[in-house]
């Protein structure tokens, strides 16, 4: 997180293997919850239960519906591969200025540089204080 951030994240290592999606789409919320304090972040940002059906959510608007979802083992933030070529990731409210960041040196970085950098589709807000 960037030094601008309120601290809420955790490092890489803390949140790595999180909880196995269990395939029961009855118990998927409807939206993300705010997370705004350490309490919220340690319930909410790991379970793969409450982020990935948002994830899907995300993938199908972003004109991605359909195709393999997987979330990365490491990193602070939710990010799931989508196929081979996209990795949507969701920012909670508690770092969404870090995700605003991130969307706008990724944007100036894509194409010019010599190795492959991710290219930004949509930096936009989501919901419940997501980015």
């Amino acid at each position: 997180m960037s030094s601008g951030s309120r601290g809420i994240g955790r490092s890489a290592g803390r949140h790595a293997h999180p909880l196995p999606f269990d395939g029961d789409r009855s118990t998927f919320p409807i939206t993300l919850p705010p997370v705004e304090t350490h309490e919220e972040w340690d319930a909410v940002v790991p379970d793969e239960t409450i982020t990935r059906p948002r994830a899907e959510d995300l993938a199908a608007r972003l004109g991605l519906g359909g195709a393999p979802l997987r979330r990365f083992p490491d990193g602070s933030q939710p990010v799931h591969a989508v196929g081979d070529e996209h990795g949507p990731k969701l920012f909670p409210g508690a770092s969404a200025r870090d995700g605003i960041a991130e969307g706008r040196v990724l944007s100036h970085v894509h194409g010019p540089l010599p190795v492959p950098t991710p290219r930004v589709h949509d930096p936009g807000a989501y919901e419940n204080g997501w980015r």
